[in-house]
């Protein structure tokens, strides 16, 4: 539910309706804060990447779509390892 939400405050953010900038700004926050505290939330995401590696796998898709996938997820995956908002515990 989460993730259906925040794709559609991300969509009318993008097409600019009035308002959804600042939603998205927070619920992007709030998302970012529920990945790094609730494996819930990491196994949801994980499921929706390998369903996506799926279809992007898919013999009828041009390599194209799959090269797009794989340069999308490794910038995500890298914004995602910079802008960390919980600091990890070291252990000793």
């Amino acid at each position: 539910m989460e993730l259906a939400t925040f794709a559609y405050i991300t969509f009318k953010a993008l097409i600019w309706s009035k308002g959804y900038w600042i939603s998205f700004v927070l619920h992007g926050f709030f998302m970012r804060l529920r990945y790094e505290k609730s494996i819930f939330t990491r196994t949801c995401f994980k499921k929706l990447e390998v369903r996506i590696d799926g279809l992007t796998s898919h013999p009828a898709l041009p390599p194209v779509v799959k090269k797009y996938w794989i340069d999308l997820k490794t910038q995500l995956m890298a914004l995602s390892n910079r802008f960390k908002l919980l600091q990890e515990k070291k252990q000793e």
